[in-house]
């Protein structure tokens, strides 16, 4: 019985410090789909940019439900630490797509802030591509992250830059690639 008891404690005690919230500084996982991060440690404070499900941060300290990460300039950054993690968050379902090989490099769900909308739409501007012979293969396809709402393709050596409002008209440059 003790023994039982014994492993049911641990088995607890793993599953609250996988899901636990940043306590302390070190390194830490977004666990939430995407994390506002702000100029001060309140809800109410200016967003300064967004960070992405499965993405690291360094935590440099943790005040009353707030965690304070290191950033790349000198402003301080804040996020709620309850959508941190010590481990990885598990990737997330995968929608299922008609299998076509000519479409390669497609983003998983979840990967870097990439939404099942996201993916869909990928794969039907592809289609789109391929069934209008303007490429006879995909060789990479994401969304823009400087560009809400943008999208890239690539097929021939050319990227292609669209929003899903483009489908008709996506344009390419020879020379870099851009729009």
């Amino acid at each position: 019985m003790n023994r039982i008891l014994t492993i049911s404690t641990l088995l607890l005690t793993l599953a609250f410090q996988v899901h636990a919230a940043a306590t302390a500084p070190g390194t830490y996982y977004v666990a939430a789909g995407e994390l506002n991060v702000r100029l001060a440690p309140q809800a109410g404070a200016t967003i300064m940019k967004t960070l992405k499900r499965q993405q690291k941060v360094k935590v440099l300290e943790v005040k009353k439900g707030w965690a304070h990460i290191a950033g790349s300039d000198d402003a301080p950054l804040w996020v709620a630490a309850k959508f941190l993690t010590t481990t990885a968050p598990a990737p997330q379902a995968q929608e299922e797509l008609p299998n076509d090989p000519r479409i390669k490099g497609l983003p998983a769900i979840g990967r870097d802030g990439a939404t099942a909308k996201d993916v869909k739409t990928l794969y039907e501007i592809a289609q789109y591509f391929l069934q209008s012979g303007k490429c006879d293969h995909i060789e990479f396809a994401d969304r823009q992250h400087s560009q809400p709402g943008t999208y890239t393709l690539r097929c021939g050596g050319k990227n292609y830059y669209f929003r899903p409002s483009d489908m008709q008209k996506p344009t390419a440059d020879d020379s870099t690639g851009k729009k």
